[in-house]
C-alpha cells in the first residue's frame, strides 16, 4: 500500500505517467461519474459518488488484474486494508470484473482518506472501501485501474 497526496501520484506509477496526469487534470468536483479510458483497458478510472456506510454493511474486496489508485475529490472516505492471504473467501473470482470478495478478517489498517489523497492498493492488499470517516456520509472519488502487468 502506498498512502499519499495526489500530487504525488505519478512518482509511484512505472509507465504512462502523461496519460494518467491528463486524467488527473480532469478529476474535479465537476467531472461526472462513469468510466475514462486512459490506455484502453491497461489503465482506465471510474468516478464515482454514493453513501458512506459502516464496516457491517461493506464488503472486503481484491484484484487479480489491476492495482487501484483510489483518491477523493470531495468528502473522506474510510477504508479497511486486510491481508488477503488471511481472508476467507466469500464469492468466487469474477475474472470479467476483476474483483473476489471475502469474509472479514483482522485488518491491517483503517485509513481515512480526505479530499487530495490517494491510497495505491495492490492485489495482496484486500480491502473494505466506502466506509463513514470524520463525520462524511457521501464521496465523491475516482479509482484508476493500473494494470500489474505495466509494473512487471
Amino acid at each position: 500500500m502506498v498512502l499519499g497526496h495526489i500530487s504525488n501520484v505519478l512518482n509511484y506509477i512505472p509507465r504512462y505517467k502523461d496519460e494518467v496526469a491528463v486524467f488527473l487534470k480532469k478529476a474535479t468536483f465537476e467531472i461526472a461519474d462513469g468510466e475514462y479510458p486512459i490506455i484502453g483497458k491497461e489503465i482506465f478510472a471510474r468516478v464515482q459518488s454514493y453513501p458512506l456506510r459502516t464496516p457491517e454493511r461493506g464488503r472486503v474486496e481484491a484484484h487479480n488484474s489491476y492495482i487501484d489508485i483510489q483518491s477523493v475529490i470531495a468528502g473522506t472516505e474510510g477504508i479497511d486494508i486486510f491481508r488477503r492471504d488471511l481472508l476467507t473467501l466469500e464469492t468466487a473470482y469474477d475474472d470479467e470484473n476483476d474483483v473476489e470478495f471475502y469474509n472479514t478478517g483482522p485488518k491491517i489498517a483503517s485509513l481515512e482518506l480526505p479530499e487530495g489523497y490517494f491510497a495505491m492498493l495492490f492485489p495482496n492488499e484486500a480491502h473494505r472501501p466506502q466506509m463513514f470517516a470524520l463525520g462524511a456520509e457521501h464521496v465523491k472519488k475516482f479509482v484508476i485501474k493500473y494494470g500489474v502487468h505495466l509494473c512487471e
